[in-house]
């Protein structure tokens, strides 16, 4: 009787297969999944962390009474200065002027979309965000997962109606990658 060994392209297909499921988990998650697979020959990338810098970190926005549209603040270059992104996290304190309605928004879009407006829902361009700012100062975080190499805008939204103020303070990206550079 023969014994059928595994062909040498189903080995290395379950081998690409255990780098795609991979690519789907936290990083909790993942070291989990790298400990206990049985497969000898899947040795995942370890995780590591980079700071992208940001052309602004801090900035108090002033609202316009008849602006009721979000602005965008940043940009997140990921494609030139990232290789195998697994996620993202944006993080820093805000507030907004303390008093009355909350409207203030961050939120984080694939290039080339834009924020909603006022009292509108996200569209399919907004990948993460938090709102609406509190009125004491606090911290936020964004988190977000990449799928495959872009680049990313964050938007901020004051509020309209007169009176309202948005400040966000020690903006910080931290990206997640698998593999080296």
């Amino acid at each position: 009787m023969n014994q059928l060994s595994p062909s040498p392209t189903l080995a290395s297909l379950a081998i690409v297969s255990l780098h795609q499921i991979s690519s789907f988990l936290t990083s909790r998650d993942y070291l989990s999944f790298s400990l206990s697979t049985k497969q000898p020959s899947f040795t995942p990338p370890l995780p590591t962390t980079k700071s992208i810098p940001l052309p602004i970190t801090s900035e108090k926005f002033i609202g316009n009474q008849n602006v009721y549209d979000a602005l965008l603040w940043n940009k997140l270059d990921l494609k030139s200065n990232c290789y195998n992104v697994h996620s993202v996290t944006l993080s820093g304190s805000w507030c907004d002027q303390g008093w009355g309605n909350r409207k203030g928004m961050i939120s984080v879009v694939t290039e080339g979309g834009v924020a909603p407006r006022d009292f509108s829902l996200w569209g399919p361009y907004v990948v993460g965000g938090a709102e609406p700012a509190p009125h004491e100062e606090s911290q936020f975080s964004i988190n977000f997962s990449v799928s495959e190499p872009k680049n990313f805008e964050v938007w901020v939204r004051v509020g309209g109606g007169g009176g309202h103020t948005l400040t966000i303070s020690n903006l910080k990206c931290e990206v997640l990658m698998y593999g080296t550079e």
